[in-house]
């Protein structure tokens, strides 16, 4: 997993260097040395505290997948991006990325929702599914 600012990345070399997977909303969390960033290449709106999807990186095939539940009085305010930077170095993952997180951010874990997303009715058009054989088949 590599992780590029927006005038770092494009396309046609990410296509010859091999990529499989490309997801982009941003942004990275942590630095080359695997360390928390405190600034941050994207919208004052997003450096506030939100609900959170993130994806964190250890190793080829070892991933770690986050979801922040926020936005809910007396439950969870979500997190500031310092502070799921900070997490992600404490996990020790050396790459971390923030994807999309609002309301549309769940997780499941054997059939059940595991989080509490604070619109749980809202419609989602596109996501990402890890499983175990085939999906759909």
């Amino acid at each position: 997993m590599k992780t590029f600012t927006p005038s770092e990345f494009g396309a046609q070399q990410a296509i010859q260097d091999g990529a499989w997977q490309s997801w982009v909303f941003g942004p990275s969390l942590l630095d080359e040395a695997g360390k928390a960033k405190t600034d941050f290449i994207t919208w004052d709106y997003i450096r506030e505290s939100h609900p959170r999807t993130a994806i964190g990186y250890y190793e080829p095939g070892h991933y770690c997948l986050l979801v922040v539940d926020g936005r809910q009085k007396d439950y969870s305010r979500g997190m500031f991006l310092t502070e799921l930077s900070k997490l992600f170095e404490s996990l020790g993952c050396k790459a971390a990325y923030n994807l999309d997180g609002g309301h549309c951010s769940f997780m499941v874990k054997d059939g059940v929702v595991v989080s509490h997303p604070y619109k749980p009715t809202k419609d989602v058009s596109d996501g990402i599914l890890i499983c175990e054989g085939k999906v759909g088949a």
